[in-house]
This record gives structure tokens, C-alpha cells and sequence, in this order.
């Protein structure tokens, strides 16, 4: 308990301080050490017919507004009557998911299943306050074999699977097609189906694509939509062959010479190319003045009615033709503070099986890979992006070397020195070697 107000009480301080700073979605790497899991009881064996929990609540609490209650009620609601489960949905912002969850738990009045990103886990972990659900693997109703291996290794700990995913994708690269056929290029797409999207080709394209007399830039290399928002730009680092952190984050790693590199190459671009989007800059894509960004692919529903072409694809592979590719992931996993625990795992496996996964395709990216292969799915809808684009973001990133974002308990101060460090280089008037050293020394004391 004592672990649990001390975390809490870290988020609070954290969360002071960018009490500004915008709505950044969390993102798990590899699972923090922990005191081992409470075991849980023995899953629920199948049986013959309905079962019946005698009307027994289940908390489930999730990031969002009313509307994601709404939407998710009528999904519960025949699981509700043939299990008779009362399934009860609590909703907070993201801003406040954390700390509002992990107090509730410390008072002993916490939700039964929570959902979690993967800059999420690693803290819920950490505060040992999550059950395994191995009982999933080997149920026979379940079909736990389809879901994507890549991402599942990152929810076991001590060999017990701590938590399912219930979305992952990689991050989506829009392009407005229309300024490409306009300069005589060849599309990120037609260049992606020749073997040939290399982040070499997105820098050509970028600078050949930048009008200043009108007011367009070729490149924007963070998310327009929160654009202090700086680990979407791991990819670009990894195709420099730079990294900010080791694998487990345990360290940061920028400040060597293919990191200094990378980041002076962005800043080149930024200010000696000027074809790259400062952030701050009020360049946006739906005004046809963006002709390249990396985003999340939810974000395709604000470009319906645009009045240029535009699809999306998979962020480019590096010039050796690696593809590395940054993955979000959200999951759900048991408290083992609920008093419910097979009515707990009912809930679980329902809403992460087949059946859920394939309703919630529009809104959630599924980490079934019957579902993602399947064309009703690359097809579900009659617009853009192309079915195409959505097998390049939402499979064929699994085929290269998938990351999640990193994540540390501690994420928010780590998040914090990041903002400050790009910043620095966003002003143009710092070096690229000074920004790293910065990076290299706040962030690993963070880390020790």
C-alpha cells in the first residue's frame, strides 16, 4: 500500500507540472521488475450453458468521456444478461487515468478491470496491484493464439501474462497525394509497393515539395495535433541508426555520434532546408499546406472532406531497407484487489475475444490477427485511407521490428526533460551536440 501512495503521489507532483501541457496519449516496454504477482484464483473451467454470477458488479475503468460509456454499454449489455454480471464503466481523462485509479486502489474502493496503455503498465506493475489471467492461455474458448504474438511477450512477467491488448497499431504517415501528383512524384504508396519508401526518398520528396511562396511545407516529423508530443519521433532516430534508449529503458543512449547526428539532420532540416515543420508553426494538413506527417490513424476521420487526394502508409524504412516501427498499444488487465475475480475474467475474455474485437474495428486497431488479415476489415470502410494504407499501418508494421513507446514509472518527469531538450532545438540557436548532452544527463539521472 505504502508503494501504491508513494506512486500516486509521484504522479500528482508530476502532473503539476504540465498541468498546460496538453493531452498526450501515455504509452509497455519490458515489464519493470516486481515483487511477483498475487496468484489468482483458478480461471473459470468451461461448462455446458449459461453461467450465472448472481448479479455480482464489476468496475471497469477506462480513459475518455461519456461517449466511450455510451458506446460500450450496449456492448456489454448481452454479456451482461447471460452472465448476470452487472458490468459498471468509469470514465477520467487521460490527464488524470493514473492517479484517479491508483487512489481509488489505495482506498480499497478501486475498479475490477482496468484498461492500460503501455506507458500505463509499467507503474500498475511496479505498485503490484495487477493479476495474472494465465487461465486465458490455455482456455479453449478464447483462442489466445491469435492474438499478435510480437506485443503479447510484453505482457508477461515472471512467466504469468499480466495484461491483453485491446489496440495496437503503428503510427500512421499521411501524405497529401494531390501535391505529389502536382510536382510529378511518385506517391509514399507507389514508391512503398516498389520496395523503394526510405526515409532518404521522404527527405527528397520533402524538400522538393516545399513552397514558400505559398505557404507549404514538404514535412512535419511530430504529430500536428500535439506537437510537444516528441517520442512519435523515435522512428526517425532508429532509421538514422540512433536511439534515445536502450531497449529496456533503462538508459538513454542519444548522445553519441549517430544521435548527435540524427538531431542535427532535423535541425538542419528545420532551418537550413526549411522543408520540415517547426513545431509551433501553424502549418496544418487538412489546409493542403502539409504534405507529409506521422499521426495516429484515427486521425483520417478529420480529413473526410477535404478537397485534395490524401491516403496514408507505414512510417518509411531506414536506407538499408529496415523497417522500425514505434507500435501503441492499449490492453486490459485485473486489479487483484477485486473481490470478483472469475466475474473479472469473464469480462476480460469477452471484451479482448473475437466478437468484441471485431465490433470495436473501426475505433480500436485489433491485435487479432483473424480479424487484421481478414478483407472485411482492410475494407471497413467506403473512404479514404485505402485498404492498402490500412494493411501497411495496421499489419505490415508487424513484420518489421516493432517497439513500444518507451515507458519508466517515472515517465512524466522523463516526458517533461524531453519537452525542454527539443525545445532547445526547435529555437535553432542551440547545437545539436548541447541538446544531446542535455538529453543524456537529465534523463539517465532519472533513470539511476
Amino acid at each position: 500500500m505504502k508503494k501504491i501512495l508513494a506512486l500516486v503521489l509521484a504522479l500528482v507532483m508530476a502532473l503539476s507540472l504540465v498541468a498546460c501541457g496538453g493531452s498526450e496519449t501515455p504509452a509497455a516496454t519490458e515489464a519493470p521488475k516486481a515483487e511477483a504477482p498475487a496468484a489468482a484464483p483458478e480461471a473459470p473451467a468451461a461448462e455446458e450453458g449459461k453461467k450465472d454470477f448472481g448479479g455480482e458488479k464489476i468496475v471497469v475503468s477506462m480513459w475518455g468521456d461519456n461517449s466511450r460509456k455510451e458506446m460500450y454499454d450496449p456492448i456489454f449489455a448481452p454479456f451482461e444478461e447471460e452472465y448476470n454480471i452487472d458490468v459498471e464503466i468509469e470514465v477520467y481523462t487521460n490527464a488524470e487515468y493514473a492517479t484517479k485509479v491508483l487512489t481509488e486502489i489505495a482506498g480499497g474502493n478501486g475498479p475490477d478491470v482496468v484498461w492500460l496503455t503501455e506507458r500505463y503498465y509499467p507503474m500498475f506493475v511496479d505498485a503490484g496491484v495487477i493479476s495474472e489471467m494465465n487461465g486465458l492461455m490455455t482456455d479453449p474458448d478464447y483462442n489466445y493464439g491469435d492474438l499478435s504474438a510480437s506485443l503479447m511477450g510484453n505482457y508477461m512477467l515472471d512467466g504469468n501474462l499480466m495484461s491483453v491488448p485491446f489496440s495496437a497499431s503503428g503510427l500512421a504517415f499521411f501524405y497529401n497525394a494531390t501535391l505529389f501528383k502536382e510536382a510529378d512524384l511518385e506517391t509514399p504508396m507507389e514508391l512503398y509497393q516498389k520496395g523503394e519508401w526510405t526515409v532518404s526518398k521522404m527527405l527528397e520528396a520533402a524538400k522538393v515539395l516545399t513552397n514558400k511562396d505559398k505557404g507549404i511545407k514538404g514535412l512535419s516529423l511530430v504529430q500536428t495535433v500535439d506537437p510537444t508530443n516528441w517520442p512519435p519521433m523515435l522512428n526517425f532516430f532508429w532509421a538514422q541508426g540512433a536511439d534515445l534508449f536502450t531497449p529496456d529503458t533503462s538508459a538513454c543512449i542519444i548522445n553519441d555520434e549517430a544521435g548527435i547526428a540524427a538531431l542535427q539532420l532535423y535541425k538542419d532540416l528545420m532551418f537550413v532546408d526549411q522543408c520540415c515543420v517547426v513545431p509551433g508553426e501553424m502549418v496544418t494538413f487538412e489546409s493542403g499546406q502539409l504534405a507529409m506527417y506521422p499521426g495516429n490513424a484515427s486521425e483520417s476521420a478529420n480529413y473526410q472532406n477535404v478537397d485534395f487526394e490524401w491516403d496514408y502508409i507505414c512510417y518509411p524504412a531506414s536506407d538499408e531497407g529496415v523497417m522500425n516501427n514505434v507500435v501503441g498499444v492499449a490492453s486490459y488487465s485485473i486489479m487483484n484487489t477485486t473481490k470478483n475475480y472469475d466475474a473479472a475474467y469473464e469480462v476480460v475474455k469477452y471484451v479482448t475475444g473475437h466478437d468484441v474485437m471485431e465490433q470495436l474495428a473501426v475505433t480500436f486497431a485489433p491485435p487479432r490477427q483473424s480479424i487484421k488479415n481478414s478483407d472485411a476489415y482492410l475494407n471497413i470502410t467506403e473512404t479514404m485511407p485505402s485498404p492498402e494504407g490500412r494493411k501497411a499501418v495496421f499489419l505490415d508494421v508487424f513484420d518489421g521490428n516493432t517497439r513500444t513507446y518507451p515507458a519508466t514509472v517515472n515517465w512524466n518527469e522523463i516526458n517533461e526533460v524531453g519537452k525542454r531538450c527539443f525545445d532547445m532545438l526547435y529555437t535553432g540557436g542551440v547545437s545539436a551536440e548541447d541538446v544531446a548532452a542535455k538529453l543524456d544527463s537529465e534523463i539517465n539521472a532519472l533513470l539511476k
